[in-house]
């Protein structure tokens, strides 16, 4: 079993404190390449379902409105273990595991209840943003108990790499504009948009490397946002190939806005569960002699 996959892992009880459960319905429209839905779509229905996870205890949507406030994602680590295919039922639990002054820690999975199995499981750390500075700021005490956090030792989901990338080996890179639709009410790139540009550079390494389209795909993902994009402003992601992959995503001023380990998987015969990437194709994308740089959106 990889750091990665994990069986048999027990439903939670609904009665937990401060545990919310939504089931969501996905569009077909919303199926990537590969057959099932992207880590950049689940990103955004578990963005919801922190939303809805807030309005449940009292604290809606209009609630950050009137106090001037709002959430940003500063960390997210996402353990994918199956694919959720078109039709296969989808229901979120999420509750909140640990509250510091500004930033709480939100626990979340993925579970097919059509299928009996947990398709992942995900970790964030938010942060409670004055609307007016852009600064954190502390959050209200009610808010805080509202949140009923578990108090619980987090489970490791993933054993992401302490080293940094490594600017001597060789490289993939390519650029990107922040385009009026990346952004949110906050004027940052969303995080999902983060995602889906992962997703892209992946996908387009692997089928310079000789991979069938739709082959292999974005599973598990630890993503750690540093500072914030915004629209227009052009970027860099400067990746380094290997079994997880390291990645950087940097502003033309040199600023390093996010950092990211990836774990690239494909699927197996009967498109149940993800499997790693052939050792051949990770060796030919890490012994590539002349680095590809694409020019995106220009």
């Amino acid at each position: 079993m990889t750091s990665t996959q994990h069986a048999g892992l027990p439903i939670r009880s609904s009665d937990v404190i401060g545990e919310h459960r939504r089931g969501y319905h996905l569009r077909h429209d919303e199926l990537g390449p590969c057959g099932h839905f992207a880590p950049s779509v689940l990103t955004g229905v578990l963005q919801e379902a922190a939303v809805d996870g807030s309005a449940a205890r009292g604290y809606p949507f209009e609630y950050y409105l009137r106090e001037r406030s709002f959430w940003v994602i500063r960390r997210i680590t996402f353990r994918h273990d199956r694919p959720l295919c078109y039709g296969d039922s989808l229901e979120v639990t999420t509750w909140v595991s640990r509250v510091g002054k500004t930033s709480p820690t939100r626990e979340s999975r993925f579970d097919s209840a059509s299928r009996g199995e947990t398709i992942g499981r995900v970790r964030t750390h938010w942060v409670y943003v004055d609307a007016a500075t852009g600064h954190p700021k502390a959050m209200p005490g009610d808010l805080r108990e509202a949140f009923a956090p578990t108090g619980e030792a987090p489970e490791e989901l993933l054993t992401v790499p302490e080293e940094p990338l490594d600017e001597r080996k060789h490289l993939w890179s390519e650029e990107r504009t922040v385009e009026p639709g990346d952004v949110d009410v906050s004027g940052h790139l969303k995080c999902a948009r983060y995602v889906a540009w992962l997703e892209d550079l992946l996908a387009r390494a692997f089928a310079a490397a000789g991979a069938a389209p739709g082959t292999t795909s974005l599973a598990s993902f630890d993503l750690q946002l540093l500072s914030p994009a915004r629209c227009g402003e052009r970027v860099r992601l400067i990746a380094q190939p290997d079994v997880v992959w390291k990645v950087e995503i940097r502003a033309h001023d040199g600023r390093v806005l996010a950092r990211a380990a990836l774990w690239p998987r494909t699927l197996d015969a009967a498109r149940k569960t993800f499997v790693d990437v052939s050792a051949a194709l990770v060796e030919r994308l890490r012994s590539t002699t002349s680095p590809v740089a694409w020019p995106v959106n220009p």
